[in-house]
């Protein structure tokens, strides 16, 4: 499984325009994190990157997108998938466990790197 890294500046949007790196991340790591970024992009849109240590699987990307008053769209969603993740690698949304849950933002979704390929051709 390959190890992604979050990008260092600015991430092109797949459909027009910049994701804008803040200077710093308005959010506190925690130990399980291994890095983060924060992202403004068009009309709105937050991204928030993050890579997390998990003990089973190593690390992995870890990626939000939202809106303050919408929820992303499927295009937006795999523009996600297209600006962060190369295509050697699949990512997945997951719905966890409810003691796992952590989205706080109502109109937020989250793109993970799965662990390993699925291998569906």
């Amino acid at each position: 499984m390959p190890e992604l890294a979050i990008p260092p500046g600015d991430v092109r949007w797949p459909l027009g325009g910049w994701l804008r790196r803040r200077p710093a991340p308005d959010f506190r790591l925690r130990d399980d994190i291994g890095g983060a970024a924060a992202y403004d992009g068009p009309k709105g849109l937050r991204v928030i990157v993050s890579l997390d240590i998990t003990g089973k699987f190593g690390t992995l990307l870890h990626t939000s997108l939202s809106y303050a008053s919408r929820d992303p769209t499927w295009a937006e969603i795999k523009a996600l998938r297209q600006a962060f993740f190369p295509d050697t690698v699949d990512a997945m949304m997951m719905l966890p466990a409810s003691e796992d849950y952590v989205n706080l933002h109502p109109h937020t979704f989250h793109v993970v790197q799965c662990p390993e390929r699925w291998g569906l051709r």
